[in-house]
C-alpha cells in the first residue's frame, strides 16, 4: 500500500464521522460516510444492525470503536473509491484529492472535475492513460485548479438544492483542510 493511500484514507475517515441518520442527508443512514441507501450490501451494516439490537440507546458510541467496522470501512473505500479512481497510478497529492472528492461527490463526478482542469484531456469520467499522463505532467498547478473546481462543485450543489446549505461550513472546512494537508505534506508518495 502506498503512503498516499494511507494518508488519503486517514484524512477521509477523519471527516466522515461515525453513525449518522440526519433527515437532511441525502444518503440517509450512514456510517463513516457509507450510505445504507447507496450501499445496502456493505458487510458493516450487519454489524451495525446487531449492535442496534443489543444496545438500542448506545449502539452509535459502541460501534464508533469497532475494529471490525473500521476494517470493513477501509476495505470498502479501497475497493470502491481508491482503486476505481486509480489512486496508485496518480501523483500522491492528486490521488488524495481525487479520492476524497469521489467519496464526497461520487466517482464519475470527481473524475470529471479533475479532467475539466487537465489540458487536452477528454472529460469522460473515466481514468485512462491520457488522464494519468496529464496528472503527472501538470504538477501543483493542476492541483490548485482541481481544488478550486471542487469548491465550485460544492457551490453548485447548494445552488441547485438550497436544503444542502446546512452542510456548507463542514464541506468547505474539509476542502480547506485537505488543501492544507496536500500542500504542507510532501513525504514519499505525496509529490505533485
Amino acid at each position: 500500500m502506498s503512503n498516499a493511500w494511507d494518508r488519503a484514507i486517514s484524512f477521509t475517515l477523519s471527516h466522515e464521522g461515525g453513525y449518522v441518520n440526519h433527515p437532511s442527508d441525502r444518503g440517509g443512514e450512514t456510517f463513516r460516510g457509507i450510505s445504507r441507501k447507496n450501499w445496502p450490501d456493505w458487510p458493516g451494516w450487519k454489524i451495525i444492525d446487531q449492535a442496534k439490537v443489543l444496545n438500542p440507546e448506545g449502539f452509535a458510541r459502541e460501534i464508533w470503536h469497532s475494529v471490525d467496522l473500521e476494517h470493513q470501512a477501509r476495505l470498502f473505500y479501497r475497493k470502491n473509491f481508491w482503486d476505481t479512481v486509480h489512486g496508485d497510478e496518480l501523483p500522491g497529492k492528486i490521488a488524495m484529492v481525487l479520492f476524497d472528492t469521489a467519496v464526497h461527490s461520487g466517482v464519475k463526478t470527481a473524475i470529471k472535475t479533475l479532467q475539466s482542469v487537465l489540458p487536452g484531456v477528454d472529460v469522460d469520467g473515466v481514468i485512462g492513460p491520457q488522464t494519468v499522463k496529464a496528472t503527472h505532467d501538470e504538477g501543483d498547478d493542476v492541483l490548485i485548479n482541481f481544488l478550486a473546481a471542487r469548491a465550485r462543485l460544492l457551490h453548485d450543489i447548494m445552488d441547485r438544492d438550497p436544503s444542502q446549505k446546512i452542510w456548507a461550513i463542514g464541506w468547505y472546512k474539509r476542502l480547506f483542510m485537505l488543501a492544507d494537508v496536500v500542500f504542507k505534506e510532501n513525504g514519499p508518495g505525496l509529490t505533485a
